[in-house]
Parts: C-alpha cells; sequence; structure tokens
C-alpha cells in the first residue's frame, strides 16, 4: 500500500512539474470560412498549431520553459501576449477580424496597462500642453505608472521579479526619452517657431540624466535605457573632439563615466556596431585596435569582425547603393541620376511622428538652400505598399517638394545596404557618388546646413 502511495505522488509531482513546463491555451472564434487553426509565434516562428473544432472552440498545451513573448494568431488578428509557464490562457477572438479579448496573463495585462491605460499619452493632447502642464504630467505619469505596478504585482505574487523589473525600466526610461523631441512635436502642434521654454527643459533634461543607473547590466537589454543613455552619453561626446575621431572621443566618455565593466563594455561594443562605419576609413583602425585593448567580453570581440566588413561595404567612403524608384508622379527617378552633386536622403514614412516631426525642417531646409544647384534632397518612404495613397495625400498636405519616392518593394534591399534600423534615417552622399555619413545629423540639427554647404564646395 506505501508503495501504491509513493507511485502516486510520484505521479502527480510528475504531472504538476509537466505543467509547470507548458502554457495552455483555450477560447472561442468566429468563423471567416477559411481559417480553421489559432498559431502561436515566436519571433514570426510558427512553434504551435492548434486545430479549431466544428463549434469554434480551440484548446492546446504548448511546451514552455521560460516566461517569453509570444503572439497568438488567427486569420489577420494576431494578439501579442507575455506568457509564463502554468498558465491557463482564455483568447476569445471577436466578431471583427482584428479584435481579440484575453485573461490569464497577468504579465501582458500589467504591460499593457503601464502602456496603454494609466496616464495615456495621447498625442493630440500632450503636445499642446504648456511646458509647464506637460512636465508635471509626465512627472505625474511615471509616478502613477510605478505605484500601479506595485499594487498590481502583490494581486499576482507569482509574476517573475525580473518580469516586473523589465517593465518598470521599459516604462520609466520610455517616460524620460519622450522629453527629448517633445519641443519639436510642441512647436509644429501649435504653430510656434520658437520653444520659449527651452531653458528650463534643458534643466529638466539635465535632472533626468542625473537619474540614470550606470551600475546595472539587466537594463543593458532595454532598447529605451540604451537609447536614452545614449542620447546623454552624445552631449557629452560633443564637448570632447579631441581625437579627430566622434568613436575615439565616445570611447574616452564611456570609460570615465562608467565604473561597471559589463555597462561599459556593453555600450563600447553599442557604439562601435553604430557609428564605426561613419568612421573615415584611416580612423576605422585606430578605433578597432582601442576597441580590442578595452574590451575582454569574447562574444563581442566575436562580432567585431563583422562589423568592420559591413563598415568598409556600408559606410563612409562606401560606394552609394544606386536605386530606382518611383516619384509622386508616377516618374522612376534614379540616385546615380545624381551623381556629382551633394545628396541629402531622408528614409521617412507616414506613420512615424519623429519622421513627421523633421519635415517643417526639412521644408525651411530646402528653401534656404534652393539657389544651390550642387545640393539635392530626396526623401524616400518606407510605408508598406497599401499606405501608398496616404504616401501620396502626405506629401501634398506638407508641402513636400522636390524628390518624393516610394521605396516599396525595393525597401529590403534599400535597408540593408543603408543599414537602416530604425527611422528616421538620414543619408549624406557625396559628390564622387561615395557614402559621406550613412546616418547623418537631422534637418534640425543647425550644423546640417553648413555641413551640406561645405561638402558642395
Amino acid at each position: 500500500m506505501r508503495k501504491i502511495l509513493v507511485i502516486a505522488w510520484m505521479l502527480i509531482l510528475t504531472t504538476s512539474v509537466l505543467a509547470q513546463q507548458s502554457v495552455i491555451f483555450k477560447g472561442t472564434y468566429i468563423d471567416n470560412g477559411k481559417d480553421k487553426e489559432v498559431e502561436v509565434k515566436e519571433n514570426q516562428r510558427t512553434i504551435a498549431v492548434i486545430p479549431v473544432k466544428g463549434d469554434g472552440t480551440f484548446y492546446g498545451e504548448v511546451p514552455l520553459d521560460r516566461l517569453k513573448q509570444l503572439s497568438i494568431n488567427y486569420g489577420v488578428c494576431a494578439q501579442p501576449m507575455f506568457v509564463k509557464p502554468g498558465r491557463e490562457i482564455t483568447v476569445n477572438f471577436g466578431l471583427e477580424p482584428k479584435t481579440a479579448k484575453f485573461s490569464g496573463s497577468p504579465e501582458t495585462q500589467l504591460y499593457l496597462d503601464l502602456r496603454f491605460v494609466i496616464y495615456p499619452g495621447d498625442p493630440a493632447i500632450i503636445w499642446k500642453m504648456p511646458w509647464p502642464v506637460y512636465k508635471k504630467y509626465m512627472q505625474d505619469a511615471l509616478a502613477t505608472k510605478m505605484l500601479f505596478s506595485e499594487v498590481y504585482t502583490k494581486a499576482y505574487p507569482d509574476i517573475p521579479a525580473s518580469f516586473r523589473k523589465e517593465v518598470e525600466a521599459y516604462t520609466k526610461y520610455s517616460n524620460f526619452g519622450s522629453m527629448i523631441q517633445w519641443p519639436q512635436f510642441h512647436k509644429q502642434a501649435n504653430n510656434l517657431t520658437v520653444f520659449a521654454e527651452e531653458e528650463d527643459w534643458k534643466n529638466h533634461l539635465q535632472s533626468l540624466y542625473e537619474k540614470i543607473e550606470w551600475n546595472d547590466p539587466f537594463l543593458c537589454g532595454l532598447p529605451q535605457y540604451v537609447s536614452f543613455a545614449e542620447y546623454y552619453l552624445n552631449t557629452l561626446i560633443t564637448k570632447e573632439e579631441k581625437n579627430g575621431s566622434f568613436l575615439l572621443d565616445a570611447y574616452g566618455v564611456i570609460k570615465s563615466k562608467i565604473s561597471n565593466k559589463d555597462v561599459a563594455e556593453h555600450f563600447l561594443f553599442h557604439y562601435t556596431n553604430k557609428y564605426l562605419k561613419d568612421e573615415a576609413p584611416a580612423q576605422r583602425e585606430k578605433a578597432l585596435s582601442e576597441f580590442r585593448n578595452s574590451v575582454a567580453n569574447e562574444r563581442y570581440l566575436a562580432q567585431l569582425n563583422k562589423i568592420a566588413e559591413d563598415a568598409g561595404r556600408f559606410g563612409s567612403n562606401a560606394d552609394a547603393y544606386n536605386f530606382s524608384l518611383e516619384d509622386v508622379n508616377g516618374k522612376t527617378v534614379s540616385l546615380s541620376d545624381f551623381k556629382g552633386k551633394v545628396v541629402y536622403i531622408d528614409f521617412w514614412a507616414t506613420w512615424c511622428a519623429p519622421c513627421r516631426a523633421e519635415i517643417p525642417h526639412l521644408n525651411k531646409l530646402k528653401a534656404e538652400l534652393k539657389d544651390n544647384k550642387d545640393i539635392v534632397f530626396i526623401c524616400v518612404s518606407t510605408d508598406q505598399i497599401r499606405d501608398k495613397q496616404k504616401w501620396s495625400d502626405m506629401v501634398k498636405e506638407m508641402g513636400m517638394t522636390d524628390y518624393q519616392l516610394f521605396a516599396g518593394d525595393k525597401y529590403p534591399d534599400i535597408k540593408r545596404y543603408y543599414k537602416i534600423n530604425g527611422i528616421p534615417h538620414f543619408t549624406i552622399i557625396g559628390k564622387d557618388g561615395k557614402i559621406y555619413k550613412n546616418q547623418t545629423i537631422r534637418p534640425s540639427n543647425p550644423q546640417t546646413k553648413s555641413t551640406l554647404v561645405n561638402l558642395a564646395k
């Protein structure tokens, strides 16, 4: 009898462990006559297919070894979700083809509430706020979100502490980062030419810089943290200008500012990966040598040759990738048409708020340089094919002149050859048809005009 009880206990224990190593998805769907299955994806890769029964319900158990971000897909509807082993998640796809309601994933709910429910940032409202109101709004928003996270995770104590930390850090540095471009959005929304509170804005940004955490390698996995920290580091780097090289100056600032070895090496690698291509060929070897002398992380060192190779193919002094695209009037325009001129290219999209914020500055820059026939401005839309009409309408609405091109299905090649990892992305091509700077300064930067004029001489 005792042996039977032991075996039974072991079976129960084994079943419990197995349950913790999987997640159950169940729910209902509305038959659209096409799809008879629900897909579970990780990074766009299908990891499970759950058949839908005749009554419109589905039920499936998916192996899972740790908390991951997945998406539950039915037809054209995709529900992103953070999924923890042991959860039982219900997803009901609604009458509209792009809607879904879920329950059973408190991790997802925490993430969504902090992003979209607690103090939502509606651009139509916040961009028009006076600066003191906006500053107070964002401070209150962050405090409220952190309090909400504390209370919420008490209600769901099995939410992993690391996940809570990640979501809170994401929220914090997204809040900080929203301050950077806000004056541009504010001026555009209110038809202003001057931001009167610029000095107080700069002082507030400085107070946020002082809150950056430099000793926690965990944060290096968050793009929002890296982006805000990089913006601050760049303000320090531009004050250096000791080595005739942005990257070598960056190394100096990073090593003097960041004492934590892992964090310092992360930023040394981040800057090398991002900016080596913009260094003149003669400076690249100096930068690579300095990097090898400063970094011990084998994973970073192993990627160095590929970064150097890409810099040679796609960076400063490399032949610019020639593209032929349709303009807003249906005429084909090629980059090679402008050899012998300095070309300033803006890669943008209609859905990108920072892109739209730069357009008035680009229009102004064009007007100021309209008599310089050696400078050409090209805007390349990276919108999807279905948004082509939206692009055409926006070009007209925002008074975008000169060469307005639509990349369409040629965008993957353009993205690859210009190393576009985010937009807006600005590139300068020299008169010789070679890349001067692949990822260069924006039209809103006062130095952009002088840079173009000097290159055109």
